[in-house]
């Protein structure tokens, strides 16, 4: 089964959580709906995804996460930089198929999306310029 990394925040940035799950779009929905009031995320109003990675096993998605929690708030900024500058909530974009977009601008300034999505035998990434 594969898994998925993700950061999620608040809408004023103060927080970062970090966290893994096997169906991003209803884990992301569990967080924005306070599925578990008493939980670190309902209690900081955790609610825009702003990045995500997938892993082809769960297994690996959780050794990606704990490398990630270890890691000082600027390297987490630093990763939601990489693939999201705009730290927009990618939650908005996922499609109905389970795709989800990041979107980066390269240094010439040309924007362009990143597609995942799991064929059954893991990871493929797209790119595309729009």
């Amino acid at each position: 089964m594969k898994g998925l990394v993700y950061i999620m925040t608040n809408v004023n940035i103060s927080v970062l959580y970090t966290g893994v799950t096997s169906d991003l779009s209803e884990r992301v929905n569990q967080h924005k709906l306070k599925k578990h009031p008493g939980s670190f995320s309902a209690r900081y109003n955790i609610c825009k995804l702003v990045y995500y990675e997938s892993c082809i096993t769960i297994g690996e998605a959780i050794k990606r996460e704990k490398a990630i929690k270890g890691g000082s708030r600027k390297k987490k900024v630093d990763l939601i930089n990489s693939i999201n500058c705009g730290w927009d909530d990618l939650s908005l974009i996922l499609d109905t198929r389970g795709d989800c977009f990041a979107f980066r601008v390269r240094n010439d300034g040309v924007c362009f999306a990143l597609r995942a999505r799991n064929d059954g035998g893991g990871k493929v990434d797209t790119g595309f310029e729009f």
